[in-house]
């Protein structure tokens, strides 16, 4: 009966038990929050990069040309919301970049210091190159991010300190490519979508919205299949197509647990996200608000490092014990 046991795979860590797990990683390793936290302060106390008149006045004959847009977007709100985004934040990329509180709120109008203070560019071609080189920084911090959270949780941060600039660099054009990559099949895809659903309403006014449902259903599952291609490339160096297959195999045998801890993770973060963000951002509270979700963040974030480590530990003990079986 020991051997037996011996040979039976440790059974793969529940959901709650990556998410707690996740926390303890976070709570021994607590400098892993020193990079959403110093963003935060930089985009919250910082100057911030404002776009020129000349921009705006661009979109509001956008808005004269095509009526339509202001239906869906109101003008005022559009360009308030325009003339008042901080270009800094480009350093924390949308979606996949180090978690920032202050890019949620938008708008930073003032701070304990006072009014916040503003830098305005010249032209486009200056708008496009800080954009630019905003994002390609941004990379790099999310990867290095990424990494040092990846190597907490494997208990090996020293390997993770001691890897090469290249090595960065080549992680990062990997995080960057795998980003352009998911980007182009979804803007493809809706605007297929879309298109198809427009031609098709001119006849059967009913089915556009079964076809847009059925869209964002299509995209739920493709970021869903792909939501361990970045845990690859971080904890076991793969490649970008190396990544999502290594994602779509383990997201087909882990299904309703990964989507267990992908909701369960989007709740406590965005739940929480509220209580950091009441605070005004001309209250010393909001830093408080900085710290409390650098830490939730990051901790979220390490659960589903957690959750990948041991499925795919599971996953090669049960390989193992299956061609020892055959053997």
């Amino acid at each position: 009966m020991d051997i037996i046991k011996e040979k039976n795979p440790t059974p793969p860590l529940g959901v709650v038990a990556a998410i707690v797990n996740g926390f303890e990683a976070v709570q021994a390793h607590l400098w892993l929050i020193l990079p959403p936290i110093v963003l935060d302060m930089l985009f919250w106390l910082g100057p911030q990069l404002s776009i020129p008149n000349s921009i705006l006045n661009q979109f509001k004959v956008l808005y004269e040309v095509n009526p339509v847009l202001e239906e869906s977007i109101p003008q005022e709100q559009f360009l308030e919301v325009f003339a008042q985004f901080n270009l800094l934040t480009s350093l924390s990329p949308s979606f996949i970049g180090v978690p920032s509180l202050v890019k949620a709120k938008l708008i930073v109008e003032s701070t304990p210091l006072g009014l916040a203070s503003r830098v305005t560019l010249g032209n486009e071609g200056q708008i496009a190159i800080v954009t630019l080189g905003m994002l390609l920084i941004g990379f790099i911090l999310t990867t290095l991010y990424f990494k040092l959270i990846a190597g907490a949780v494997a208990k090996d941060t020293d390997h993770i300190v001691r890897k090469s600039v290249g090595a960065i660099l080549k992680a990062s054009l990997r995080v960057l490519g795998f980003t352009i990559l998911l980007s182009i099949i979804i803007a493809v895809c809706s605007g297929f979508l879309f298109a198809f659903s427009a031609i098709l309403g001119q006849f059967i006014s009913w089915i556009i919205l079964p076809i847009i449902l059925i869209g964002f259903s299509m995209m739920l599952w493709l970021l869903l299949f792909n939501g361990f291609a970045i845990h690859g490339m971080m904890m076991q160096d793969y490649g970008i197509f190396k990544a999502i297959q290594n994602s779509i195999a383990l997201v087909r045998v882990n299904a309703s647990q990964m989507t267990s801890l992908f909701l369960l993770a989007y709740i406590l973060y965005v739940g929480l996200r509220v209580i950091w963000a009441y605070p005004e951002t001309n209250m010393w509270l909001f830093g408080i608000g900085i710290v409390g979700h650098a830490f939730i963040a990051t901790a979220v974030l390490a659960a589903t490092f957690v959750f990948y480590q041991d499925r795919m530990r599971w996953q090669r003990e049960m390989e193992a014990l299956s061609t020892n079986a055959q053997s």
